[in-house]
């Protein structure tokens, strides 16, 4: 099932608008197809930061492809140059 850019992705906003305006500028995620860009801060009793793990949301269909898989990329002749000078190193 396609996913369509909804507002909350457009526009960073939370609830109340009045009392929390938004927080961010617009994001144009039309192009992407994983968004990584959420965060949710929260903190225990003690009012430290509890760290929570990155979230991912997948915006558009795609086949996976483990790395043990994947095709290697062609590499640029200036990064190719630089690896065999660092390899000699």
């Amino acid at each position: 099932m396609p996913c369509s850019s909804g507002p909350l992705l457009k526009e960073l906003t939370t609830r109340d608008e009045i009392k929390w305006q938004t927080v961010d500028d617009p994001v144009d995620v039309s192009g992407k197809r994983l968004c990584t860009d959420l965060t949710i801060q929260l903190q225990n009793d003690d009012g430290d930061d509890v760290k929570t793990p990155t979230i991912i949301i997948k915006l558009a269909p795609f086949e996976f492809v483990s790395y043990k898989e994947r095709k290697a990329r062609e590499v640029t002749p200036w990064l190719e140059s630089f690896a065999k000078k660092v390899r000699l190193s």
